[in-house]
């Protein structure tokens, strides 16, 4: 028998049990594609933003 599901949100999904999926973590899943958009992005903020805001665009 189905069990009702609340008008305001989907039934919860079985994703494993709390242990398993504590042990999932972040670390060791990163591709290096992702630290190279970091490191873009890093030095953009740090180095390009500051350098376009000391010679802006002449007209």
């Amino acid at each position: 028998m189905p069990r009702a599901v609340s008008a305001n949100r989907p039934s919860k999904i079985y994703r494993g049990s709390r242990k398993r999926l504590r042990r999932i973590t972040l670390r060791g899943n990163w591709s290096i594609e992702l630290w190279i958009f970091i490191a873009i992005i890093a030095f953009m903020l740090l180095v390009g933003v500051p350098w376009l805001i000391r010679h802006p665009p002449v007209d």
